[in-house]
């Protein structure tokens, strides 16, 4: 119908922007095509990843819902792989965060929930933790799920400075 060979077409649909959706069994098996980027196979895959990590069979659908969210607030296309490394760098990650947590706190100079500070993220890094020993060598030393979520900022940071780190596959821009 398309003047294309069956081999040729299905090589083709492989590729972005098309988006794959394979339902059915056996000879009842048809596969949908639509253009766009497939968000929930992202967020599958990530939720797998997360998974395999922390050796859990399934994720809550709370956990899946910070993995949603994450996965729309992440770079587009980058999220598996910023996903990844911060789950397999935590410790690092722990590292660039308590910095930023630190940081948030000595800001935090005045009123913490003052109206006029509430619109700002330092102060709001500073508000969640007030009172948190960083210290104490038991905070969050596993991966939390939904600490990621809330600071995925912090682990896009981590995995574009390990890459311009490492000089492989240095990203330029995320966006």
């Amino acid at each position: 119908m398309f003047g294309l060979s069956e081999r040729t077409l299905q090589r083709a649909i492989t590729r972005a922007p098309i988006v794959t959706l394979t339902r059915g069994r056996g000879g009842e098996k048809a596969t949908h095509l639509r253009l766009g980027h497939d968000l929930k196979k992202i967020q599958d895959i990530m939720s797998h990843i997360g998974r395999k990590d922390r050796n859990r069979p399934k994720a809550t659908p709370h956990e899946y819902g910070f993995i949603c969210g994450m996965a729309q607030q992440m770079p587009h296309t980058w999220q598996v792989r910023i996903f990844e490394h911060a789950l397999s760098r935590w410790d690092n990650f722990m590292a660039m965060l308590r910095l930023e947590i630190e940081t948030a706190l000595i800001a935090a100079e005045h009123d913490l929930f003052a109206p006029e500070a509430m619109a700002n993220p330092m102060l709001h890094t500073a508000r969640r933790f007030h009172g948190t020993d960083l210290r104490d060598p038991g905070f969050l030393n596993h991966p939390n799920i939904r600490l990621l979520r809330v600071f995925h900022h912090v682990a896009t940071d981590l995995f574009i400075t390990d890459m311009e780190y490492d000089n492989r596959d240095a990203p330029t821009r995320l966006h």
